[in-house]
């Protein structure tokens, strides 16, 4: 796992590399770029010292602790690898929230200083509603000065959050799957189910009353008590598995996607 987020931390520096020289054919602002580029190596520098502390106190006993770890239920060796993959891309959280952060701020001060250009201004004290305000000339020409330099940083920017924002989704949804399952497993009617499977007594579906017209007479009449078989799809719902608490909406992660929200 640690081979593997070493590998990780070589292919994140390919790709700051990558956007360092116009990707996709994309001209992009060079100043703003180098600096982002510089910022982000140095972090990775920072995680590989980390990851060399990591290496050296922890991997030598993490397969024992893994190990020892099933001997209480897969359920928590489950979650214990859910944790180490949180622990190590924690610089992916990182580089994904630094972007999100700055594409964030980027995006509500061109909206503030289009509303400006405008006329409009935001109003906190009458929930937030928008009233008139009129810039002079120099407010005006700071504002569309502002509003231009910040338009043209934003291809750059934006590069930067997609890849970094693409990364931490795949990373978090991958989290999030096996979270899932581990959810699926602990709520698992095992006993349940083995007795559906045993054709147990125990597991009985919906009673039954019939006439039995061989057994039944002019003066007496004969019924048949039984009890209809349980599927397997009724049985599982009967046991009310519930995977809520790990549900997730892809409407609100693409809404928050959009507005440079952070996603956990």
């Amino acid at each position: 796992m640690i081979v593997l987020d070493i590998n990780l931390t070589t292919w994140i520096k390919s790709i700051i590399e990558w956007l360092l020289h116009a990707p996709a054919g994309l001209k992009l602002n060079q100043p703003l770029v180098d600096f982002l580029a510089r910022f982000y190596f140095y972090h990775i520098y920072l995680w590989s010292g980390y990851l060399e502390a990591l290496v050296i106190t922890v991997v030598p006993y993490l397969y024992q602790i893994l190990f020892i770890l099933c001997f209480f239920g897969i359920s928590l060796a489950i979650g214990a690898i859910c944790d180490f993959i949180r622990i190590l891309t924690i610089h992916l959280y990182c580089f994904y929230i630094y972007a999100a952060r700055l594409f964030n701020w980027q995006i509500r001060l061109l909206i503030i200083l289009f509303r400006l250009f405008c006329g409009k201004k935001q109003n906190p004290l009458r929930n937030n509603r928008l009233d008139s305000h009129l810039c002079d000339i120099d407010q005006l020409f700071i504002v569309t000065l502002s509003f231009t330099i910040l338009l043209f940083l934003l291809p750059s920017i934006f590069m930067y959050y997609a890849v970094f924002t693409s990364i931490w989704t795949v990373t978090m949804l991958t989290v999030k799957l096996i979270q899932y399952i581990n959810q699926f497993l602990l709520q698992i009617p095992i006993y349940e189910f083995y007795l559906w499977f045993t054709g147990s007594r125990i597991i009985r579906g919906t009673p039954r009353l019939a006439i039995n017209y061989a057994d039944s007479t002019e003066d007496t009449v004969c019924f048949n008590f039984y009890f209809d078989s349980v599927s397997f799809i009724t049985l599982y719902r009967v046991c009310n598995i519930r995977l809520s608490s790990y549900s997730l909406s892809f409407t609100k992660l693409f809404l928050a996607i959009l507005k440079g929200q952070s996603i956990v």
